[in-house]
């Protein structure tokens, strides 16, 4: 699925951020959404549940508890939707995708794979669905041995690809592993 331009990738992922969790699993922030819509649904719940018939003032405190923390944790998950949608398109983070891009590109130039894969990692972290990151991340992998790791990675990198401007290099570095792996 195709997740970029202004209403797939600023609008949606907003609306989405109405129910905590499901705004960051848009974004590719799995874990981080699967655990704020879990805790958020146990958090109205739980409320809901303690709320039926409670009148005296000591016997609420925990269902105004558990409102607060659903209020809070709702509020928190549409701010860090927010955060990560317009900061990742901002200036200062096109510019720190820039840098790390060309630290990678050095480092695996001078076969340090280890700190080609860390600034990979931190790219990811700012844009998981970038089909140019994840396809240098498997040939990382695929030059430092790890044939899974890296198949698994150019998989990645042919779902993102929605343009097809990668897919043929993809490919290619896919049916060498193939080509490799065969006794």
């Amino acid at each position: 699925m195709n997740r970029t331009g202004p209403i797939r990738g600023i609008l949606l992922p907003i609306l989405l951020a109405l129910v905590p969790g499901w705004g960051h699993i848009w974004l590719w922030r799995n874990a981080r959404g699967v655990f704020l819509f879990a805790v958020f649904t146990a958090l109205v719940d739980y409320a809901f549940l303690t709320d039926v018939g409670a009148f005296d003032p000591w016997r609420r405190l925990p269902t105004n508890v558990a409102w607060a923390g659903a209020a809070g944790l709702f509020a928190f998950s549409v701010a860090d939707v927010l955060r990560i949608v317009f900061w990742s398109r901002s200036k200062k983070g096109l510019e720190r995708r820039r840098t790390l891009f060309r630290r990678m590109v050095v480092h695996y130039l001078r076969d340090e794979f280890g700190q080609a894969e860390d600034a990979v990692q931190r790219m990811l972290r700012l844009t998981p669905t970038d089909a140019a990151i994840l396809f240098w991340e498997g040939m990382i992998y695929r030059d430092s041995g790890r044939t899974l790791l890296a198949r698994r990675a150019f998989k990645r990198a042919l779902q993102a690809d929605r343009r097809g401007f990668w897919s043929g290099d993809i490919e290619r570095e896919m049916g060498r592993l193939f080509r490799e792996d065969a006794p």
